[in-house]
Parts: structure tokens; sequence; C-alpha cells
């Protein structure tokens, strides 16, 4: 069910009630998961560094970057930028000895936040292809703070070409998955694949992985993502899992994230 607002919703309802603020957590962590992607990767965090430091200065921020055993010298480019730009201290890079997919590859960066002693108020999954805008996480954090029972947020996403697309979504169904193969105008329209037109927060089924801010609390109860999905349909399993949990998956229009489509993955929608 997907539910319009103008504003952020404070009816805690029957599902968890979190304080906007939690205590005892703090700061922002942050998970990129690399496969051959190391330029891309080395090009986000400039923006990114710049945009956690656009939030509580006090506050302990940190990202994670996995390596998901990719077969060239990513792992030696991606340490090497890490020096050379001085951003050790914030960035740390952990290397997989093999490739499980983007769900392990989370799953990998949450545990070394915890290595770490992080007790974050949100996780954000920030993929490679991916560079924040000004101003967007602390939107993200903003909805996250003021919805006490959401525990997931993404932003709108920009695309190179100067569109852009909300990367909200509803749940599939038999009948959505039919209307998209058959592509039947009638059918697609009855059961889109994608929710647009949004100006204000408003209460989604899922968003998409491209950049998650998942709620600290949410991501503790959800544990790790299923390591079956190899790649793609992972965010839509942790969001229905969210879900029968009562957590909730909200899209923040203001926060915007640059998404070149396809870049990481050789694979886009067009």
């Amino acid at each position: 069910m997907i539910e319009d607002t103008a504003e952020p919703s404070t009816d805690q309802g029957p599902g968890p009630k979190p304080a906007p603020a939690a205590a005892g957590r703090r700061g922002v962590g942050v998970v990129i998961v690399n496969y051959a992607t190391a330029r891309l990767v080395i090009d986000a965090l400039p923006p990114l560094l710049a945009e956690l430091d656009r939030l509580e200065a006090a506050e302990p921020h940190r990202v994670v970057v996995v390596d998901n055993a990719s077969p060239g010298p990513d792992v030696t480019v991606l340490s090497d930028a890490i020096a050379t730009h001085g951003w050790g201290p914030r960035v740390r890079l952990v290397a997989s000895p093999i490739n499980g997919g983007f769900s392990a590859g989370n799953n990998l960066g949450f545990r070394a936040l915890r290595e770490d002693g992080m007790h974050p108020e949100a996780v954000l999954l920030h993929n490679p292809d991916a560079a924040v805008r000004p101003g967007a996480l602390a939107e993200m954090l903003r909805v996250m703070r003021t919805t006490p029972s959401a525990g997931f947020v993404g932003p709108r996403q920009a695309s190179p070409d100067g569109s852009s697309w909300s990367g909200a979504f509803p749940f599939p169904s038999l009948a959505s998955e039919v209307a998209q193969a058959l592509g039947i105008n009638a059918l697609a329209e009855r059961y889109p694949t994608v929710i647009e037109g949004l100006e204000a927060p408003t209460r989604v089924d899922w968003v998409s992985g491209t950049a998650t801010l998942i709620r600290g609390e949410a991501l503790e109860a959800l544990g790790d993502m299923d390591e079956g999905y190899f790649l793609y349909h992972e965010e839509v399993d942790y969001a229905r899992r969210a879900a029968a949990l009562g957590w909730e998956s909200w899209h923040a229009p203001a926060a915007v994230f640059e998404h070149d489509a396809g870049s990481a993955t050789g694979v886009s929608d067009g």
C-alpha cells in the first residue's frame, strides 16, 4: 500500500517507536561495495566526505569501502588513493577474498563498522556510480528523524543528461510482473513499477539500493542482508523483511544523488 502525505508522518502507530535520535547512537556509517570500479569510488569519495563534514562535526562518521575480489588492481588503486588523499582516518578499505555479491559485500561493511566500534544513528548504502549532492544526506537524516517508523530513506536520483527519477517503488506483484513482461500499456499504468510525481517525503514500499539510508535500530533488528541474492532484488527482500517488523521505507525527493546508471555494473535500464 502506497501512502502519499504532504509532511513526514509522526504517527508512531503499532510499529517500532524509536526516538528521533536514539540514545547511545551517534554518527553515520557508509558502506560502498566495489567490484572493478575503483575510479568511480575515488570520484565519489570527495563529495561524500564533504557531505559528512556538513553534518554534526562532533559525531563519528566512517566510510567502509569493500572490494569484492576485483579481478584487477582495485585494492592497490584504492589503498594508494586513500593514503594519497589522507582519507585513512575516515575511510577503511576491506578486501574480500571472494566476490560474494552485493549483499555479502554490504554485510562485510556492516561487520567492519561494528569492529570499529561504530554504533551509528544510520548507515548509508552508497553505490560506486552515485555521487551525493550538497545537503542530500542531511535531508535524508531529517526525514528519518522526524518519521520514527522510517527504517529506510532513499533520495531522488539525477542522471548525467539532466533527467531524474524517484528511485521509489511498489513491491512487485504477479500482475505488475506480467504487465511489464507483456508490455501492455493499460496494465502497466494500473500496476506501475516506479512511483513518480512525489514532491514531499512519502512512504513507499521500497527504495533503490543506489543510495539508501538505514536507521541503526532497523539494521540491528534486520541483521545481515540475504546473501542468496548476488546482484539485484536484495533491497526488495530487505524492505519486505523490514516491513514485516514494522519499519517503513520513505522517499525524500528534496535529497538528490547523481547516478550514472549502469556504469558500475555495465547494465542500464535503457
